[in-house]
């Protein structure tokens, strides 16, 4: 059966929808919401849908996508370019190498491996922001963002696994 154009651009959205919805995330993170200091504290949302698409459908994030989704967090964040950048990227990288023992196991593994490697990730977002700033930048807002991010990471990943199942169904 020959697929029409039709066929092909709903394919397609399908499979631009984790990068799409990374790009939100990466918006609705750096958004003003007249909460005093927010913007400091505000967790790392692309990061958790980076991160969860390298776990459960790695060839609809590829390296590519991560990269520009982190050049936006650091442009739109004010950050020096290239931290997130790094930091998506070597999330991304770490996760491919470590899918054996995430793939299919409960998400109590899954978040667990969220938890270790996004703590690995502030901590060198840290080091890099100090070591670029030539001052000891005060952690505890990296921490906050931190532990923002893993208790933000069940809901969200949540709604991540039922717009798998419903939206990137296969065609």
């Amino acid at each position: 059966m020959r697929r029409t154009v039709w066929h092909r651009m709903d394919a397609l959205s399908r499979q631009l929808t984790p990068f799409l919805l990374a790009v939100v995330l990466v918006l609705l993170g750096v958004v003003a919401l007249h909460v005093p200091g927010w913007a400091r504290v505000a967790p790392l949302l692309s990061l958790m849908a980076v991160y969860h698409w390298a776990v459960y459908r790695p060839d609809l994030m590829p390296a590519y996508a991560v990269f520009f989704i982190g050049l936006l967090q650091d442009v739109l964040s004010g950050m020096p370019l290239g931290v997130f950048t790094l930091i998506y990227l070597l999330t991304y990288g770490v996760v491919l190498s470590q899918q054996r023992y995430l793939t299919g196991r409960t998400f109590l593994v899954v978040w667990l491996g969220f938890v270790l490697i996004s703590a690995g990730g502030m901590a060198l977002a840290w080091i890099i922001v100090s070591g670029i700033s030539g001052v000891v930048v005060d952690p505890r807002a990296l921490l906050y963002q931190y532990l923002l991010g893993i208790g933000i990471y069940p809901p969200l990943a949540r709604l991540f696994l039922a717009w798998q199942s419903r939206i990137l169904r296969p065609v």
